[in-house]
């Protein structure tokens, strides 16, 4: 039978006192319930057997020839081979201060002598349980700190990898980022040169048809004048479109001259050049306390040109047209300006074309427009960190939002 099998049945006690009859008391009574005994009579001869045998528990004489028993349970205590044995005391000392020595040296406890065969045994008992629950405690305890440091290196591991993966995605994005950035000056340089190169040969054109139609004016007929007024409505509208190529081509690549900008101020002026527009009409503009914003004020006053051009035009149908131009109520990160009529509105299933270049959701024969208006709006309030939508229903009008980061 091994030795940790023989101390689980049988716990083995170690008694230190030089007095024999004190010895033979205790051995007599323990052995009777299956305790095995290890007798020394010095401290040193003590010492020397809980660091080779490891007994369970010791019964310690605090009176010792040599070394008394204080000294005895601090040098038990202080080395890591018996560190965890619990110590008893028994002593004839019954004051406070000795008591509080011996707790002091690391005694668990105190037998007082003369004792009493059954108080042995009921102390002996109690703190040989106490010290099996906390080796119990203690295992479970190292067993759960190595699940815990499996489970915290499986962690490591993981967040070094989703670093790792991390690091890479941010790479590419990088890279992705300026990939879009070269490819997107290459388009707009190219979107540019295209639309200036076309200008000139469309000057010529329509100055030559301009030439044509006062020469041959007379000899043509009715039909020869539709077919020129054609041929010089699609210059124009050639025309109208470059100029709005033009521009949105140089709103991807101005530079923004970023300060204050007064929105109340710019909508009235806005509103005033556009009266040719709105002449013969009987339109109610409804113009709220518009607060000032961050950003570059030209590009501002070619959104908000846009977005009070089309309100006007798609109000046309309307007897009495109401365009209203407010802001929503204060929000902490940004000021949102929306422009609302009461004109033929748009299909909400078709709103994520609206700010798209060259589209359309009216007939031209309806609403004139090159489709590049809204796009413009859309690319300036980006380049702000803003945002756009809209709301609207057919028939029933339409709201048209821009959003700006505050900075203040």
């Amino acid at each position: 039978m091994g030795r940790g099998e023989q101390r689980s049945q049988n716990p083995v006690i170690l008694i230190v006192d030089d007095n024999p009859a004190n010895v033979k008391v205790i051995i007599d009574y323990l052995t009777e319930y299956g305790f095995q005994i290890m007798v020394a009579r010095t401290g040193e001869a003590g010492l020397e057997l809980a660091r080779q045998d490891r007994p369970d528990l010791i019964l310690l004489d605090v009176v010792l020839p040599g070394a008394d028993g204080f000294e005895v349970c601090r040098r038990l205590k202080a080395d890591g081979r018996t560190r965890q044995i619990p110590v008893i005391l028994m002593t004839i000392l019954t004051s406070v201060e000795d008591k509080l020595k011996g707790f002091q040296a690391g005694s668990v406890d105190y037998i007082t002598k003369p004792f009493q065969a059954e108080e042995v045994l009921a102390r002996v008992r109690i703190h040989l349980q106490l010290r099996e629950l906390t080796e119990h405690l203690e295992q479970k305890v190292a067993e759960r700190t190595e699940a815990l440091h499996s489970a915290n290196a499986q962690l490591q591991r993981e967040l070094a990898e989703r670093k790792k993966a991390e690091e890479a995605l941010r790479l590419l994005n990088m890279e992705l980022d300026h990939r879009v950035l070269d490819r997107t000056a290459q388009l707009e340089a190219f979107s540019y040169s295209v639309s200036h190169d076309l200008r000139a040969p469309l000057r010529h054109i329509d100055g030559f048809l301009e030439l044509l139609q006062k020469k041959i004016e007379t000899a043509l007929d009715e039909q020869g004048r539709h077919y020129m007024d054609n041929i010089s409505k699609a210059a124009q509208k050639m025309g109208l479109l470059i100029d709005d190529l033009l521009i949105f081509s140089r709103m991807g690549r101005h530079a923004m001259s970023l300060g204050q900008v007064a929105l109340e101020p710019l909508v009235r002026n806005i509103i005033r050049e556009l009266e040719p527009d709105a002449a013969g009409r009987n339109i109610e503009w409804c113009i709220g306390d518009l607060p000032p914003v961050d950003g570059d004020g030209s590009m501002l006053q070619i959104v908000l040109d846009n977005l009070i051009a089309n309100a006007i035009k798609f109000t046309r149908p309307r007897e009495k047209a109401r365009i209203e131009i407010r802001s929503l109520p204060d929000r902490d990160t940004e000021t949102v300006i929306y422009v609302r009529d009461n004109g033929v509105g748009f299909d909400m299933a078709h709103a994520d074309k609206l700010f798209g270049v060259f589209q359309r959701l009216h007939r031209e024969e309806e609403f004139e427009g090159t489709g590049i208006g809204l796009a413009n709006v859309h690319r300036i309030i980006v380049r702000h960190g803003g945002r756009t939508w809209a709301e609207g229903k057919p028939d029933q009008g339409a709201t048209f939002y821009f959003g700006l980061p505050r900075t203040g």
